[in-house]
């Protein structure tokens, strides 16, 4: 049987894990976005800066210096493998909140157009900030919520308009 692994990108540097290689991993969190982990006999503190769960990115800084992990499992993979992730930009009419959360940043405005990746929006949810990108060019049609709100998951958040 062949053992589960991801392909993790760390600022596009392409590295596999397995899953044995999660076997001497512990995460405690120390306070709010701070996390102590512990890999075999060695240890680090980093900093949870975002976490995008749509584009399945998480960044983190570690002794000053930032990091951005793209990671990639068996699903994403096999789409690459196929040549299916390189296929045409979907088109999309709402944003929904991927999960409940409070509403902390809104960086477009009505009228906006955007660009596939540009970020929209931050949403926290579990003391973590979740950055909501934009999966294709759009127009931004009108913004149903407002910073600070607390939004239910699959809340429409913004109503898009194809460019």
């Amino acid at each position: 049987m062949d053992q589960a692994h991801w392909i993790v990108d760390v600022n596009e540097h392409p590295f596999q894990i397995f899953s044995t290689d999660l076997e001497n991993v512990s995460l405690h969190l120390v306070e709010n976005d701070m996390y102590h982990i512990i890999i075999g006999k060695e240890s680090m503190k980093v900093r949870f800066v975002e976490y995008d769960p749509q584009q399945q990115i998480v960044t983190m800084m570690h002794e000053h210096l930032m990091y951005k992990m793209h990671i990639k499992g068996a699903l994403e993979q096999q789409i690459a493998k196929m040549g299916l992730d390189k296929s045409k930009e979907q088109t999309i009419q709402f944003i929904k909140a991927p999960m409940p959360g409070l509403v902390l940043e809104i960086s477009v405005s009505e009228g906006d157009p955007v660009e596939k990746g540009n970020k929209i929006l931050v949403l926290e949810a579990m003391k973590m900030e979740n950055v909501i990108t934009i999966p294709s060019k759009a127009i931004i049609k009108k913004i149903m919520v407002q910073k600070g709100e607390a939004v239910e998951k699959g809340q429409v958040l913004i109503e898009l308009e194809t460019a």
